[in-house]
């Protein structure tokens, strides 16, 4: 890809987007942006307006040829993401940059995978022609112009697809493939840089190459793309970040998922999680279990894909976080919101809702086209390689997501029971018996013996075939349950995933239909 110079223009002017959502700084971090609030009200105090100037201004006479005149003013009103507060940097030349500071104090762990998100970031801009933020300058420590670690990058143009996708005047069906497509081809060109082991992407700078190295901090494999108030078994794991042991590298997937699951088991164990075991065991394709390993997006989500008028996409962004992991959950997977159905808890599209309630969710079938055409497009880009990969990717993702994100676990449990089982209701008997197993119970230096509780005893002794089973009459449809659940733009993200995992069970299943 053609490296910018200083004076080429970073893209076209907010009148030149698209009507009426144009460019605005809520488009950089991912749509997920709000304006400044209390939660980094002292970060936001001490900056000096002056200071990010003088570092922008600095930075470009640094790296640039620029004229000697060249001036440049910050917009004051910053943005709050997940993690970060983030300052338009506008210049007199027309050249727009981003500042991005952490809104916390970095733990040791947290800068050195900020470290190695930059490693990352860069290695991609010299390998492919991915539309990613260009990084010209960054600090990971205090000893610096702002006293905070930052982080400087293009500000890049256009507007979130997320914005967009359900918008009837402006998506049509050519715009989808066409989006769809330039999604496939740059995937396609991801997916050519192999790696032999799943882990983070470092810089050796005595032998000049690049090597896989452990994650820094297990939390981050049970974080990743999710907010850390999800549950409370996930707060406990991020407060303490700086005692969490390393991981990896690992070279199966087989081996990355079974050590998210078991750091989760040595947290809190539960017979749900024992189920998830299973499932670990039967899902994931053993053809793709070992090398080669890709690079992906983190969060490949809509909100972080960014397009113009046309549907031309002009970048990919929120890399935080990135990695080498298995291929069916990285380079060769879906993007993340033609997915959502495989995730039901956070999944908002109701068969009974109007269709001014569904207006910002694809229905299923919808999403099963999508997911067509997006295969097509991968197997034409690919030229049928990544094909077999991406066509079940699905299953990955949804499994992963159960192992990984506490808040999920049970509703993704009962989804895949359906797609094992045939039946969801089914799940309930296999984890009410692991809960008195004697696999599920074995202390750890204990020979294995089996040993028949007084439950089964008693279901055996019970009349009829089904009378372990779960009536109909135990479930609640799924328009109950989902009334029962807040929507998930207004669901309480600090609920706890015990208490969670309880109603979800109480309730039983809301997926059977």
């Amino acid at each position: 890809m053609p490296k910018r110079t200083s004076a080429d223009p970073v893209g076209e002017s907010p009148d030149e987007l698209i009507p009426d959502v144009g460019l605005s700084m809520d488009n950089y971090e991912g749509g997920d942006l709000s304006e400044p609030d209390d939660e980094f009200s002292d970060v936001i105090a001490s900056l000096n307006p002056a200071h990010l100037e003088d570092l922008a201004l600095t930075t470009r006479r640094l790296q640039f040829d620029v004229p000697s005149d060249l001036s440049c003013t910050v917009v004051l009103s910053p943005r709050i993401g997940s993690y970060n507060i983030v300052y338009e940097t506008l210049f007199s030349d027309g050249i727009r940059w981003a500042i991005r500071v952490p809104g916390e104090v970095l733990t040791s762990a947290a800068a050195r995978s900020m470290q190695l998100d930059i490693i990352t970031q860069e290695f991609m801009s010299l390998k492919t022609s991915l539309p990613i933020p260009k990084i010209y300058r960054w600090s990971l420590d205090f000893d610096n112009p702002l006293s905070r670690p930052f982080v400087i990058t293009d500000f890049m143009p256009g507007t979130n697809l997320s914005k967009l996708w359900h918008n009837k005047d402006w998506m049509t069906h050519e715009k989808r493939i066409h989006i769809f497509q330039q999604l496939a081809n740059w995937m396609t060109e991801l997916s050519l840089l192999e790696f032999e082991q799943i882990g983070r992407l470092d810089f050796d700078s005595i032998t000049d190459t690049h090597r896989i190295i452990p994650f820094p901090d297990i939390s981050a494999l049970l974080l990743s793309g999710q907010d850390p108030a999800d549950s409370d078994e996930s707060s406990t794991i991020r407060a303490h970040a700086d005692v969490n042991p390393s991981a990896g590298p690992f070279s199966s997937t087989h081996a990355y998922l079974s050590r998210k699951l078991m750091h989760r088991r040595q947290q809190s164990d539960s017979p749900m999680l024992g189920v998830l075991q299973l499932f670990l065991s039967a899902l994931p394709d053993p053809t793709l279990d070992g090398p080669p390993f890709v690079l992906s997006h983190p969060d490949f989500e809509y909100q972080n894909v960014m397009v113009d008028h046309e549907g031309t996409i002009t970048a990919l962004i929120d890399w935080d976080g990135v990695f080498v992991g298995p291929r069916q959950g990285g380079a060769a997977s879906y993007p993340s919101w033609l997915t959502v159905d495989w995730d039901p808890l956070f999944y908002g599209w109701r068969a009974d809702a109007s269709e001014e309630e569904n207006a910002e969710f694809d229905s299923p079938s919808d999403l099963e086209r999508y997911r067509e055409m997006y295969l097509e497009a991968i197997d034409r880009a690919s030229r049928g390689k990544l094909t077999p990969i991406t066509r079940n990717s699905h299953i990955f993702e949804s499994l992963d997501i159960g192992i990984s994100k506490a808040i999920a676990s049970s509703s993704i449990m009962h989804h895949l029971s359906k797609f094992v089982f045939g039946s969801a209701s089914l799940v309930l008997n296999v984890k009410e018996g692991i809960k008195t197993s004697s696999w599920y119970n074995l202390d750890k230096g204990a020979i294995a013996q089996i040993r028949e509780s007084s439950k089964s005893k008693s279901e055996n002794s019970s009349s009829g075939p089904d009378s372990g089973n779960v009536s109909d009459s135990d479930m609640l449809d799924q328009d109950s349950m989902m009334r029962s659940v807040d929507n998930r733009s207004q669901h309480p993200r600090t609920t706890s995933f015990e208490r969670e995992e309880k109603y979800l069970d109480a309730s039983a299943l809301y997926i059977d239909s």
